[in-house]
Parts: C-alpha cells; structure tokens; sequence
C-alpha cells in the first residue's frame, strides 16, 4: 500500500480478528521523501492507526550515496532507527522486529545496534 491511510482502509474493510499488519517505515520512502521528519511521520501514523494489529516491524537502513535508497547495515545510514525502535518499544512492545535487506557481512554489527537501543 501506498500511505498508512490506505492500508488502514484495507484492514478496515477486510479485518475479521485475524488480519495483523507488517510495517516498513523503508518501503514508504522515496527520492524525494526520506528525511527523518518523514520517517517519524509514517511510524507514529502507523502506530496511531494499527496499534496492536502491527505484529511485525522490518528494520532496514540505507544511504543515498551511490544510489537512492541503497540499503546498507542497520545504524550506519539515513533511517532515524532510534526513533523508530523507540516507539515500537513503548507502544507495542509485542512487536517482531525483523531485520531485512540487511547485507550479511553487517548483521553481527546490526544486532548490536538494534540492542543498544532496546536496552536503553
């Protein structure tokens, strides 16, 4: 889905007890919208409209050096992941965290910082 308003019109229509959300704060990203504001804006929406129906959170993170949106290990680039584990910590603590696009040779490094901030 396009914008968390849309997916939320989705589950709405079809939501029988048993349909639950998967966030990616990344795929609603672009060239053009990326900045920090923007990556607060659709996590904090997310959470405002799904609360407990998110079951599932995909961390990614990314540069736009050599292309946009270039996925790259978790805390080394542009998404405010601070932030967002943050909030999904105090309001649904129930949530998976899910690491994805996350290149192998950075997941040891990733996992120690997606810890440090849980254990904040």
């Amino acid at each position: 889905m396009y914008c968390p308003k849309a997916l939320h019109r989705l589950l709405t229509d079809i939501d029988n007890g048993h349909v639950f959300i998967t966030v990616d704060v990344y795929n609603y990203l672009n060239e053009e919208h990326y900045d920090k504001d923007y990556q607060h804006k659709i996590i904090d929406e997310c959470i405002e409209l799904f609360g407990d129906k998110i079951k599932n959170i995909h961390l990614k993170d990314f540069t736009m050096d050599e292309s946009p949106l270039l996925k790259v290990g978790l805390g080394e680039g542009l998404m405010d992941l601070d932030y967002i584990v943050t909030r999904v910590k105090e309001e649904i603590p129930h949530a998976n965290l899910i690491f994805e696009g996350v290149p192998k040779d950075k997941m040891e490094s990733s996992i120690k910082y997606i810890n440090s901030i849980l254990n904040k």
